[in-house]
């Protein structure tokens, strides 16, 4: 079992479409590192892209998770945002709680 503080999940509607965005925390210098064992059953989808993000989002300077997922969400069923460190976990877990359901 994966800790809260760990990976958080959430489902989101992209013109009409359900993604599972999930948020992997890196906690330092993505020094956590999902395994794709980890991954499988959390996430869901057999299309999942994994990007790495490596400063808070929020849409502070026009960084968005969402944004991100938006693009992505044509070409793949689930994103996995894997954060540097815990304040960039905070930032995107902030980001999709305003636009997503929490699915864990």
């Amino acid at each position: 079992m994966i800790a809260k503080v760990d990976f958080r999940l959430f489902e989101i509607s992209i013109n009409g479409k359900k993604i599972r965005a999930g948020v992997w925390n890196g906690r330092d210098e993505y020094s956590n590192v999902p395994g794709p064992e980890q991954l499988e059953g959390l996430i869901g989808g057999p299309r999942v892209t994994i990007v790495q993000v490596g400063r808070p989002t929020n849409g502070f300077q026009g960084r968005s998770s969402l944004k991100v997922t938006e693009v992505m969400a044509p070409e793949c069923d689930s994103v996995v945002h894997w954060a540097k460190n815990t304040k960039t976990f905070n930032s995107i877990v902030a980001e999709l709680s305003k636009i997503g359901q929490e699915l864990t």
